[in-house]
């Protein structure tokens, strides 16, 4: 049993070290591309049209690991072999020994090879904390480069993001005293799945600590009537952001979370995966601090907030796929270890909160 599990560690040191000539070779897709340390492509597993929601970690400790985020399956390097050649657990692992040339090593030759992957895991392990602390870096730049999202003045037409938030997604500031300073926008940001520019709306998401630790853009019709027409119209960047959060309401606290949490200032805080979601929730309980969450598979990284007195999580109605739910369960069940009263609630129209205020808006209710 001992050598068998160290076979399969040999098997999969082997496969990260060779990472990119795995992946080509599994996912040899014409509109696939490379994108700093991920493989981008369409997930081989289902009918996918377009590029998108999968992707793969070529680089780095975690190198193989992949994700769709359209279905929230995922998987290391065994399943993605799995996925690719439709093959067992036992035909992935052996097939992969092969490729490798892992099942031919012994003795001396096996132990060397073993080295080698453990400086290598070593050195990409350094490269990857490097690399993450200079993209949050770059990230925060991009949110310093937007500008405030306002209401027009003096006759000026109201700006896309203004627009989209106030007109398309039936915002209203006033009730939750002004617009979200970690919200700002810039009138022009290139997409690059398309190669194309629009207005786009930077939210800047910080850790447990305040500080911006990356962004979450929607990129946004010239005009602010929607989102563009691109795929996908939202993007989170750099990936390793699990448990930030973007702020959307203090509460009517002139208070920041941190510094509430300081002086034993708690409310309830409500926490939506969605900002648009999250902003409708401020609008109808302005006295909850809310805080966007931005994928429903961060929601089990969250910590316990020192501000928070319980919490209130917003539960969409359209995760009905089984990886979603459970996606859900697990992360409900982290807000509940925290040991504070907690409770989820669900729209009773559309999708979420937001699609209530939308019909609402229209008079459609």
């Amino acid at each position: 049993m001992a050598d068998d599990r160290q076979f399969i560690e040999d098997v999969r040191a082997a496969s990260r070290a060779g990472m990119l000539d795995l992946v080509k070779h599994l996912l040899p897709d014409p509109k696939g591309y490379f994108a700093g340390n991920y493989y981008h492509c369409r997930n081989p597993g289902r009918l996918d049209k377009s590029v998108g929601s999968f992707f793969v970690l070529v680089k780095g400790a975690r190198a193989g690991f992949w994700r769709d985020s359209a279905t929230g399956e995922q998987g290391d390097i065994f399943h993605l072999v799995q996925l690719a050649l439709k093959l067992s657990p036992g035909e992935a692992i052996r097939w992969l020994a092969d490729r490798t040339g892992v099942r031919e090593l012994r003795g001396p030759a096996l132990l060397a090879r073993r080295v080698e992957w453990r400086e290598e895991a070593a050195r990409t392990s350094h490269e990857d904390e490097r690399e993450l602390d200079e993209q949050r870096r770059r990230a925060k730049a991009l949110w310093l480069a937007g500008k405030p999202i306002a209401p027009p003045v003096f006759g000026a037409a109201p700006s896309p993001a203004w627009r989209y938030l106030t007109e398309a997604r039936a915002i209203d500031f006033q009730r939750i005293g002004g617009v979200p300073s970690q919200l700002r926008w810039l009138p022009a940001h290139k997409h690059v799945e398309s190669g194309q520019e629009f207005p786009c709306i930077v939210a800047g998401i910080v850790d447990r600590a305040g500080d911006i630790i990356g962004t979450h853009r929607t990129w946004l019709q010239p005009d602010g009537s929607d989102k563009a027409p691109v795929k996908p119209p939202r993007k989170i960047w750099p990936r390793g952001i699990a448990g930030g959060l973007v702020w959307l309401s203090r509460g009517g606290s002139k208070h920041g979370f941190v510094d509430a949490g300081r002086r034993g200032e708690q409310t309830i805080v409500i926490l939506g995966e969605g900002i648009e979601d999250g902003l409708t929730a401020a609008m109808g309980e302005p006295t909850a601090r809310v805080a966007a969450f931005l994928s429903l598979y961060y929601l089990p990284y969250l910590s316990d907030l020192d501000c928070a007195a319980g919490y209130v999580v917003l539960r969409d109605n359209d995760w009905e796929k089984p990886q979603a739910a459970l996606a859900f369960d697990e992360g409900f069940d982290r807000i509940r270890s925290f040991g504070k009263p907690c409770e989820w609630v669900a729209s009773p129209h559309g999708k979420d909160f937001n699609d209530l205020a939308q019909a609402a808006a229209a008079g459609a209710l």
